[in-house]
């Protein structure tokens, strides 16, 4: 399975907050030994007996993947059923696997909601198309079933509830004016009253909504999680910045479908609204045009009012498969194209959404966690550096696809089917690549992964004492991977992600008290190797720098460094601090790579304002130490190391790495006078 070859978590905090949540599901949902509510409980549950079962939590993280992969490809069973009733079974178990064909289906490799909420979302539109079609009280019922079903997911999922209600009017106005003249009201009539228990639980459920939401005090918008923002009233005034994204999204869902199957569904709507349609196809094109429009809607009002000012694919994704299955319809019935005009119409508008997308603004490092779909354009732009040209071959892409819209059909309506397939691995196979390159990039605790829980006693607990505004990533790899570590101090300012942490001040004398000048106490202390804490070293992650110390009880921190990045290189400054200091000699040692400094750097400390003695490091001869006098000034001594020159290697060596590069800190010694 491909979940499996993902090196660990990447997308973060996400990833971090769901494995937390597995973990304490049975006890209470927690984060970081902080309750917490807000969160979906479906997934969770889903992952609390991998958590349960397996005490190693790079077991249990395998173990996670298996189960992604499990529920997930689980949405091919309520495709399948859905397919049938549009078609016989050979092109229904097509588009079941179509279904699980899906660059979505890259987040079985990440601890992530998608894996669950894809499977429910389409057990709820199986239901939502039972009802419109079959119209008995279980399957309506059972609308709102799947809809709360998706809600507990993620509260995205109260769409399909809404989506569900246009659904019914629209099929209900849709089947009367098909009637003949004469019969229309009563058709409007009966329609209505076929849907009665669907109008019951609505009323119902509104005023029961407004009691909870009255009880509770927080509004609609508390209901709605991450997507709160939706519902703010400040923002009433963006239809425009909504109405760009929304077109943004369903072109980006056009494209990553290949256009076929949009296309597809185009046709299938359009071939509803005639008389020589029947009740099953007329309630499935019912049931797809208010999801795919309302779930784009939310998605885009998300992006404007959280300014993520990014395709939000992997919050949309879902609604392909039912462009699949129109596919497969279409397939079936040998392209049936009941109105010349409107296949026309389709093939255009198919073909417009892809050639207009902005491929120089949305190929960019955030797409990478968020929009597979354009993968395929992002290896293009990668190896073109020109967004323009990208446009060109995507354009080129879709007239051989409108060319073969046009040829095709008939006995050959398959042809089509095997080049959506071949899309689809090709943009899996980048989807793949990436992934696996972005799991490795972000790869910040070493082997054994759970290195911090085997040097403690069974069931002991530890602090992690990280310095506030430095690269968060060992810290969060930490704790997905070890159980121990359940507080986060951070000095001076709070850790980026809005995780529940503690922001704590330094003494001169090295000890660490919180805002209220309590001070902090833990048995056992895991920080990085540029924050010395006093107390015995009892284990250490030598590649990445973290260190488990054992403390007599309150905390003290010797040392600290700023001006250093998360991978050991700094900038143009290096700050140490030394606290509890009478004086003494403070050294550096640093080296230097080739490929960024090809010639030698100068390293300068400076105490105040004071420069000392200047040393040469350069690559050619391994690590060098950086001596600094210093004195105490009220119990603390400091020293700024500054570096010249630095490099930016993407202006440089042509990386993406845009950090004004100095020297590789290999670590601090301190030497007191004597």
């Amino acid at each position: 399975m491909l979940g499996l070859n993902v090196a660990g978590p990447w997308i973060f905090v996400d990833e971090l907050i769901y494995s937390e949540l597995g973990r304490s599901a049975i006890s209470g949902f927690e984060i970081r030994g902080v309750p917490v509510s807000g969160y979906g409980a479906v997934y969770p549950w889903l992952l609390a007996p991998a958590y349960g079962l397996f005490d190693n939590l790079s077991t249990a993280y395998a173990a996670v993947k298996v189960t992604n992969a499990i529920v997930m490809s689980s949405t091919a069973i309520p495709a399948y059923l859905i397919a049938r009733t549009l078609m016989g079974r050979r092109w229904a178990l097509v588009a079941s696997a179509l279904s699980v064909l899906v660059p979505g289906m890259a987040y079985t490799g990440m601890v992530m909601t998608e894996n669950a909420f894809y499977p429910a979302f389409a057990l709820a539109m199986l239901f939502v198309v039972l009802a419109l079609q079959r119209r008995k009280i279980i399957f309506q019922v059972l609308v709102y079933v799947g809809a709360l079903l998706c809600f507990e997911i993620r509260p995205q999922g109260a769409v399909v509830a809404g989506a569900y209600v246009v659904s019914v009017v629209l099929l209900i106005v849709l089947e009367a004016l098909l009637a003949e003249r004469g019969a229309r009201a009563r058709e409007l009539g009966r329609g209505f009253m076929q849907f009665l228990p669907t109008w019951t639980i609505v009323v119902a459920s509104g005023a029961g909504l407004a009691v909870y939401v009255q009880s509770r005090g927080t509004g609609i918008a508390g209901l709605l999680g991450a997507y709160s923002v939706t519902a703010q009233e400040r923002d009433r005034y963006q239809a425009k910045p909504i109405l760009s994204w929304f077109l943004l999204h369903i072109s980006e869902l056009d494209f990553w479908l290949g256009v076929i199957p949009f296309v597809a569904a185009l046709v299938l709507i359009g071939f509803a609204l005639t008389r020589a349609s029947d009740r099953n196809t007329r309630a499935f094109a019912c049931a797809i045009v208010p999801v795919t429009l309302l779930m784009a809607a939310l998605v885009s009002a998300f992006v404007v009012f959280a300014n993520v000012a990014r395709i939000e694919e992997r919050n949309l994704f879902y609604v392909g498969f039912l462009m699949l299955i129109a596919l497969c319809w279409w397939a079936q019935t040998g392209f049936v194209r009941p109105q010349q005009r409107w296949f026309v119409v389709a093939v255009a508008v198919g073909a417009i959404g892809p050639i207009a997308l902005p491929y120089g603004a949305i190929l960019t490092q955030s797409a990478v966690s968020d929009t597979f779909g354009v993968f395929v354009p992002f290896a293009i732009q990668s190896r073109i550096l020109d967004p323009t040209i990208t446009t060109y071959v995507v354009a080129l892409g879709v007239i051989i696809v409108a060319v073969l819209l046009a040829w095709s059909g008939g006995r050959r309506s398959w042809i089509l089917v095997v080049v959506v397939v071949a899309f689809m691995g090709v943009t899996g196979v980048a989807v793949d690549r990436r992934t696996d390159k972005a799991a490795a990039a972000a790869v910040a605790i070493s082997s054994p992964r759970n290195w911090v829980d085997a040097a403690l006693p069974a069931g002991a607990t530890a602090s992690v004492v990280f310095q506030g505004g430095s690269d968060p990533m060992r810290v969060w790899q930490l704790e997905f991977f070890n159980r121990a570590p359940k507080t986060v101090y951070t000095i001076g300012t709070p850790l980026a992600g809005a995780l529940p942490d503690t922001v704590v001040n330094l003494h001169a004398d090295g000890s660490v008290v919180d805002r209220s000048e309590n001070p902090v106490s833990s048995s056992y202390v895991v920080a990085d190797a540029f924050t010395a804490v006093q107390g015995e070293v009892m284990a250490r992650d030598v590649e990445y720098g973290m260190v488990l110390y054992r403390t007599e009880g309150q905390v003290r921190v010797l040392g600290t460094v700023e001006g250093v990045y998360g991978d050991g290189w700094s900038g143009a400054d290096i700050t140490y601090t030394r606290l509890a200091c009478d004086g003494g000699t403070i050294s550096l040692e640093a080296s230097e790579n080739a490929s960024i400094h090809p010639t030698p750097v100068t390293v300068t400390p400076y105490v105040g304002d004071t420069a000392l003695p200047a040393t040469q490091v350069s690559a050619d001869v391994g690590s060098v130490q950086v001596p600094a006098q210093v004195t105490s000034v009220d119990g603390v001594c400091q020293v700024r190391f500054h570096v010249d020159p630095v490099i930016t290697p993407a202006e440089t060596i042509g990386t993406s790495d845009t950090r004004p590069l100095g020297v590789i800190v290999r670590g601090f010694s301190f030497a007191p006078t004597n």
